[in-house]
């Protein structure tokens, strides 16, 4: 997965099918009735109770229809090759996907972006060595993983695309020093300058481990502190359950061996470096290589565990403190310096850089009333080699979907809004293939999508979205392979309804998204260039993006405004392995209390998939999910196997989902949140919920800012937000005609610009151009999270008193232009 240029689009989070919501809600959240299109004639009248039954009647076929057995298969047959953006096997694996949705019954188009891809040499691995005095070599690392007995023997492993960091600069460096910096965060960089000079990092070699925040801040901090080459493994203590390595690791177990290596993008913005803020188009200008600001300018290479103990042992210097030691025993973690017996280390790379086409893929099921208005479910199908979590998973959920919703269209089902269904190319580079589509597109996307998902006649064009990325470093039966299988599922459902004649009301689109392990590449060419068009008919987008990491407990990120909606959705499904459904799981994990949200919810998404050209560009409201377990370990953020080419189908059905039940829990969430927002007249956003988000925010921030720092002007907007929220759902609730289209549409638009409205066009600081999101989006140092109030909370690091005060009025600024948009829409009234 990867992240930043940030645009809007997650990827391969297949956990989707059921946020329907049958029933009566509470409240209008309830989802007060159907849309009444979903008759197999239109000109056919029905009483309100005809209308509820026709709909909770196609709401069971679509539940019932989603196959855990489907999806295995999908995973199954996207894991059997390699899936590395902008080579032959990603083409044909798009050329594939689209046929599969063809079948189902989807309105398929195939939008190609020519982006700067990064690609290891296929004979010279990059490698780390040490040599003594006399230029002797005394170590040098492997540039592989291993292969084991174990693993099926039928795979393409000759096509294993070796450990990398994509972008970083080609070239052999070599040192005297070397340092160990802990997880290369900036607190970490900071702590060692209170241990040694600032200086003595200049011209030095480091090595840190994975984990706290993205690999590629890692490298830019270092860049930063003149280091010329940085060295990342993955450390036991993170990613080995105990000291007792033999017999606990794969091929055994969901744990890494000691020559795993996470492979991964080191670009720390969202979408092709070369076009930043324009699709990658043959007719756009592209900025030269040379110099580019974007790019890493320092060498750097992974190892695996067992070299890095080998490099650990040669170091000198004093003993670090507790919290940086890892997980070596007998081995010393020290600070280092110059490294023992005068011996030098060298990093050698034979990265290459080039232009190359990649291939984002939509299905969409056009909304019979509001074809204007897109829901999107989107997933990633690139992935660094296999890819079966990353992004198979929610590749093959987006395939179930589709297939499951066209069947309800053979049943006469008509959605009321579009339904896009989005593959999107290159996420694993840097959320590329779905951002330059975003960028694209981004006028009509930004006024017409309701809502992404990461997986009326009247008025034409809303959209719902759902999407994975169908690329791997390896194989991705992970990533994204979990994501793709379920996409496939979700395309194959929604197929089968479609031809039961269910029409939806808005659009319906299926993406498969390229090169997102690049950088989210894919989705966000694909978000660039049509970024008119989705900023204005976007209503969600749904990602599918590694969803299923282990089997006990499902967490959710979102925009606020989507809160009560998937609490009422968790209440539809049940848990996978259990008779619970995910709502009493949650509560029964959370101490009885019903209010789960602050455990299992985070409010606000980060660059690090494909909902991020819709976060960022687009603005709609998001949804993105994942299956975990608690007990994984801790400082890593995911399953210890990320990235490796250990990513296989073998590791899926083994050690991780046996069933396929917890794929198809997913399957069924995202699917009925899209199915609820693309038929539901009202759409199912509480602003009221924005709110309380923003007061959390605020108490957060005072919490770390300076005490001299003036927060009225935005405490008073928050307070000012707050009645008019309340307001505005009081108007919903008192005065809205729900049988007159015009109001409908008109309360429907105004929730939609919540969201939009604490977007800043400018962006948010000149280094960060491509985020926008005033509210939520990644802090410089680390794309990985999504920061509150991200730029007073940079300014605060800063300590900067000046620029602390001027963000805190630029927010004010955004959330008072959320108000105007709560406001009653016959009059601009003035905010004092």
């Amino acid at each position: 997965m990867n992240q930043n240029k940030i645009v809007y689009i997650g990827s391969g989070l297949a956990i989707a099918i059921v946020l329907f919501i049958g029933g009566i809600l509470i409240g209008r959240f309830a989802i007060p009735r159907p849309s009444n299109t979903i008759d197999i004639s239109t000109e056919t009248k029905h009483s309100e109770e005809e209308y509820i039954t026709i709909w909770n009647n196609f709401k069971q076929q679509f539940l019932d229809s989603i196959s855990a057995h489907e999806i295995e298969s999908n995973l199954r047959d996207y894991a059997q090759q390699t899936h590395l953006a902008g080579t032959d096997d990603d083409r044909l694996e798009a050329e594939s996907i689209a046929g599969k949705w063809r079948g189902h019954g989807l309105d398929v188009t195939i939008h190609p972006y020519d982006v700067l891809l990064s690609y290891p040499d296929p004979i010279q691995p990059n490698i780390v060595s040490i040599f003594d005095p006399n230029n002797n070599l005394i170590f040098q690392s492997n540039g592989s993983e291993s292969i084991f007995s174990e693993d099926d023997k039928s795979l393409p492993f000759h096509k294993i695309v070796r450990p990398f960091l994509a972008y970083t600069t080609n070239g052999t460096v070599r040192s005297q020093k070397l340092f160990y910096v802990n997880y290369c965060t900036m607190d970490d960089f900071r702590f060692l300058e209170t241990v040694l000079n600032k200086d003595e990092l200049n011209n030095s070699i480091i090595i840190c481990r994975y984990g706290k925040i993205f690999r590629g801040n890692k490298i830019n901090i270092a860049e930063k502190y003149g280091i010329i080459g940085v060295i990342l493994y993955s450390d036991p203590i993170d990613v080995v359950p105990s000291s007792n390595i033999s017999n606990l690791t794969y091929p055994n177990s969901i744990y890494m061996p000691e020559m795993g290596q996470q492979r991964g993008s080191a670009l720390t913005l969202s979408g092709d470096p070369l076009t930043v803020h324009y699709p990658a188009k043959d007719y756009m200008f592209r900025t030269p290589i040379d110099n580019n600001p974007h790019l890493p300018k320092i060498v750097a290479q992974q190892i695996g565990y067992k070299e890095a103990r080998e490099i650990l042992t040669r170091m000198t210097g004093t003993s670090v403190i507790s919290n940086w030691t890892g997980g070596f025993h007998q081995v010393r973690y020290v600070y280092g310096g110059f490294l023992s017996d005068n011996l030098s280390i060298q990093i050698s790379s034979y990265n290459t850089l080039q232009i190359r086409r990649i291939h984002n893929v939509i299905g969409t099921i056009t909304g019979h009333i509001e074809p204007d208005r897109y829901v999107l479910i989107g997933a990633h199908f690139d992935a660094w080699n296999f890819g079966a979590l990353d992004d198979g998973s929610g590749t093959a959920v987006n395939h179930e979907l589709a297939r499951v919703f066209g069947s309800l269209m053979k049943s006469n089902w008509k959605p009321r809004r579009s339904l896009m269904f989005c593959a999107w190319a290159a996420e694993e580079y840097g959320i590329v293939g779905s951002v330059e589509f975003v960028e694209e597109y981004a006028k009509i996307l930004g006024s017409r999508v309701v809502s992404y998902i990461n997986m009326d006649n009247i008025v034409k064009d809303r959209y719902v979205l759902i999407g994975a990325h169908f690329d791997a470093w390896n194989f991705g039966a992970l990533d994204d392979g979990s994501g793709t299988a379920v996409n496939h599922e979700l395309a194959r459902v929604f197929g089968s309804l479609m031809k039961s004649n269910w029409k939806p009301r808005r659009s319906l689109m299926f993406c498969a998204w390229a090169a997102e392990e690049y950088g989210i590449v894919g989705s966000v060419e694909f978000v660039e260039e049509y970024a008119k068009i989705l900023g204005s008919r976007v209503v969600s987008y749904l990602n599918m993006d590694v969803i299923v990491e282990g089997t006990e407990l499902m967490f959710m990120e979102m925009s606020p405004l989507l809160y009560d909606f998937s609490i009422e959705i968790s209440k539809q499904v049940k848990a996978p392995y259990t008779n619970e459904t995910i709502y009493e799981q949650w509560i029964r994990h959370n101490n009885g209390e019903k209010d789960v949200g602050k455990k299992f919810f985070t409010m606000g998404l980060s660059a690090s998939s494909d909902y991020a050209g819709f976060n960022q560009i687009a603005a709609s409201s998001n949804l993105a999910m994942i299956y975990k377990n608690q007990t994984i370990i801790k400082n890593i953020g995911t399953y210890p196997l990320y990235h490796t080419q250990y990513e296989t189908f073998r590791l899926v059905k083994e050690f991780i989902d046996p069933e396929f039940q917890t794929h198809q829990a997913i399957a069924r969430v995202i699917g009925l949140a899209a199915f609820t927002l693309t038929d539901i007249d009202l759409l199912p956003f509480n602003p009221e919920r924005y709110h309380q988000a923003l007061v959390d925010l605020l108490t957060l921030t005072k919490s770390v800012a300076p005490q001299s720092i003036n927060f009225t002007s935005l405490q008073n907007a928050i307070d000012q937000f707050k009645n008019a929220a309340t307001q505005f759902n009081y108007r919903i609730q008192t005065t809205l005609d729900k049988s007159n289209p015009i109001q409908v549409r008109i309360v429907n638009d105004q929730l939609m610009q919540v969201e939009r409205a604490f977007q800043n066009p400018l962006g948010n600081s000149i280094e960060q151009s491509t985020l926008k999101h005033t509210i939520y989006a990644p802090s410089r140092t680390n794309r990985y999270n999504a920061r509150g109030f991200p730029t007073i909370t940079d300014a605060i690091e800063d300590r900067n008193i000046t620029n602390i005060q001027q963000q805190i009025s630029i927010v004010t600024y955004f959330i008072h232009s959320a108000i105007t948009v709560l406001q009653s829409p016959n009059k601009i009234q003035s905010i004092l």
